[in-house]
């Protein structure tokens, strides 16, 4: 199972580390704790030829919008790791 689950983030290695987007998703919902938030406006570009569809978030603040979400720029690896352990070792 773990071979199956590591091999699936083809970005990166276990030497430099793995980007586990379902993984830190999870530990959102369930230890938001580990993570560092900015308020920020985003939205969904709708009219772009190339960019439609693609999510714009205004981390400098140039469009002068009100932020209308929280966005996660950093986390506690140390801590998501301590996290990831714990619960793959509750699996049967």
């Amino acid at each position: 199972m773990l071979h199956a689950l590591f091999s699936h983030y083809r970005s990166g290695s276990m030497e430099t580390g793995l980007r586990m987007h379902d993984l830190t998703a999870i530990a959102w919902l369930v230890k938001p704790e580990l993570f560092q938030t900015y308020p920020c406006f985003v939205a969904v570009e709708t009219h772009g030829t190339y960019t439609s569809g693609t999510t714009v978030v205004d981390l400098e603040h140039r469009l002068d919008r009100p932020a209308n979400a929280q966005v996660a720029l950093d986390i506690d690896v140390p801590g998501f790791q301590a996290w990831v352990s714990e619960v793959l070792a509750l699996a049967p």
